[in-house]
């Protein structure tokens, strides 16, 4: 139902960024992750899957997602709930965040060291960018932050990992959508190029890296929730996730040709949050590294246990 009425929420989204947010809060989706005691809708990042998936697939320009994990984390950490558009600043041990989503919009920034969080509406602001997909970066500090860190019992930074695992697979279904589409539609030789056996077979390698990208992502959002015996779920997530990534990407523009790298075209709302997002929260090569160490410290009597309970 959720899924559904915030669907025809993005249908109708006013232009204005205030108002769109408006209409957002009005939805409840900030709260989203909350517990239903403190007014969310107290739906897990498992639950929410198909919320956050959908926020990946309609790629709507605004922090919807960042606010539900800022959100998230401050409620696990017993803090108060951000007021307006928030987001998530990993930090460094030196306590500088690089790329952190929507940094200068946000009202409110849930800067996190290890499971350490605190929040604060006046960041400093190192630097301002963009990412791949042109959404907005900043590189902020909390070295001048006089707030007390409050201990979170989730790690921010597999939760942010796995709720962009899950809007990548939005984005992927999007790619397929396109993909189809544009196969059915365009013309070659008198007839439409889904009618080729060597587009079949692209068609059908496409859907095959969405549906591996699905259960990555599912994997990585089960495992999120589950303090650190779920890390090494979302490491192999994260990690599937980014090959499909790259499958996905390049399978998608390699059938709409050239009209798929244009700026009219919306393709590259999806292809280039995709690619953006995987290299946000620890990429592929960390997770890896981080899976392999683990790996690495099982004793021999319990590795396969630790395979297959992934």
């Amino acid at each position: 139902m959720i899924v559904d009425a915030t669907g025809r929420l993005f249908d109708g989204l006013p232009e204005d960024p205030a108002e769109a947010w408006a209409a957002v809060e009005a939805q409840g989706l900030p709260l989203a992750l909350v517990d239903v005691a403190q007014d969310g809708l107290g739906l897990s990042i498992s639950e929410a899957f198909d919320l956050i998936a959908l926020c990946g697939r309609r790629a709507i320009a605004l922090p919807i997602v960042e606010t539900m994990i800022a959100n998230l984390l401050l409620s696990r950490a017993a803090l108060p709930l951000a007021e307006g558009m928030a987001s998530v600043a990993i930090a460094s041990a030196e306590g500088r965040a690089i790329r952190v989503p929507w940094g200068k919009e946000a009202q409110t920034i849930v800067f996190c060291n290890g499971r350490q969080i605190v929040a604060t509406d006046r960041p400093w602001i190192v630097s301002e960018g963009i990412n791949l997909a042109s959404e907005p970066r900043t590189t902020l500090d909390w070295g001048r932050l006089s707030a007390t860190p409050a201990s979170c019992d989730l790690d921010p930074r597999a939760v942010l990992s796995a709720v962009r695992a899950v809007q990548i697979s939005g984005a992927i279904e999007a790619m397929v959508a396109s993909s189809l589409d544009y196969a059915s539609a365009r013309q070659q030789f008198g007839r439409p190029l889904s009618k080729f056996q060597v587009i079949q077979h692209q068609l059908a390698l496409l859907g095959e890296e969405a549906a591996a990208a699905k259960v990555a992502a599912r994997l990585a959002a089960d495992g999120a929730s589950n303090g650190d015996v779920g890390l090494a779920s979302v490491a192999v997530g994260l990690v599937r996730i980014a090959e499909a990534v790259g499958a996905t990407v390049n399978i998608s523009h390699q059938l709409h040709g050239a009209i798929g790298t244009t700026e009219e075209h919306p393709l590259h709302r999806s292809t280039l949050r995709a690619m953006a997002w995987r290299e946000e929260a620890g990429n592929s090569r960390a997770w890896a590294k981080m899976l392999g160490e683990r790996a690495l410290a099982v004793q021999p009597d319990a590795f396969w246990e630790f395979v297959t309970g992934l």
